[in-house]
């Protein structure tokens, strides 16, 4: 019932207030003072120590608002009451929505700023995974290349050990077969020194046959000299003997200078006797 300015009469009557109340004719007036007056009425109310007060206002209200001229005051004091109110709303409203539009742009620049920090990080994240991205990239390629590399130098490795494996085997073959030929021109030469040592032996033996047999015809000689010389003097034996043995002598050196020229070393065994005497 109470307004900024004081009683609002037409609350009190349980009227409505400002415009409405103030369309309000008399007889609606006096009409809702009875109502009133039927309830607060200090005969109905024998045990309340305001029945007394409440009456006086609702009786205060209802002269005020028959008297026309206090209730163009009052109804003018409710109209500017109810301006300033709305002003006083109005300009509510508009510090609220200035608070609101101050705060969206406050919070819009916050949120603007934190969308922006917010793809600067995204984008930094972005550009540090494929920073990282291509780091693993050439880092998968080196070790490609490296394990091309060593693979190249370990094919170029054993390229060069097989070369060298057949250079040493073309070698060894060529040693052998050089060896096969020298081992065949030696068992040829070997052949060919043997036979010919076979054939200077035999040549050899038959020069000592025959050799033999001379010494067998002088021995035979000396001995037909000796029976026939034996009336002969010692020294005519003693020439004899020595002209015999130089036969012999010169025999035998001459058939071992033969051997010593033409008979390889390993035939030199057989050798003609070295005595140079025979009697």
């Amino acid at each position: 019932m109470n307004f900024a300015g004081g009683v609002d009469h037409y609350l009190v009557l349980g009227l409505p207030s400002g415009e409405e109340g103030a369309r309000l004719t008399e007889r609606e007036i006096t009409r809702a003072y009875k109502l009133k007056a039927l309830v607060l009425h200090p005969d109905k109310r024998p045990g309340d120590p305001n029945a007394h007060a409440d009456f006086l206002k609702i009786l205060a209200s209802y002269e005020t608002l028959m008297n026309p001229v206090s209730r163009r005051r009052f109804d003018k004091s409710l109209r500017w009451i109810e301006q300033r109110r709305e002003a006083e709303m109005m300009e509510a409203e508009k510090k609220r929505m200035e608070a609101e539009r101050l705060k969206q742009r406050l919070f819009g620049k916050k949120r603007m700023e934190a969308e922006r920090l917010l793809k600067q990080r995204m984008e930094a994240e972005k550009e540090r995974m494929e920073a990282a991205k291509r780091m693993e990239e050439a880092k998968k390629r080196k070790e490609e290349v490296k394990q091309r590399m060593e693979a190249a130098k370990e094919e170029a490795k054993q390229r060069m050990e097989a070369a060298k494996e057949e250079a040493k085997h073309r070698r060894v073959e060529k040693q052998r077969m050089g060896a096969k030929c020298r081992y065949e021109a030696f068992v040829r030469e070997a052949k060919r020194r043997k036979q010919e040592a076979e054939e200077k032996k035999k040549e050899s033996e038959e020069a000592s046959r025959e050799g033999f047999d001379d010494l067998l015809r002088d021995k035979r000689i000396e001995e037909m000299a000796n029976s026939i010389m034996e009336p002969t003097t010692e020294i005519v034996r003693d020439n004899l003997k020595r002209r015999v043995n130089d036969l012999y002598s010169n025999n035998v050196d001459a058939e071992r200078k033969k051997q010593e020229a033409g008979a390889p070393e390993q035939e030199r065994e057989t050798k003609p006797p070295t005595s140079t005497k025979i009697l």
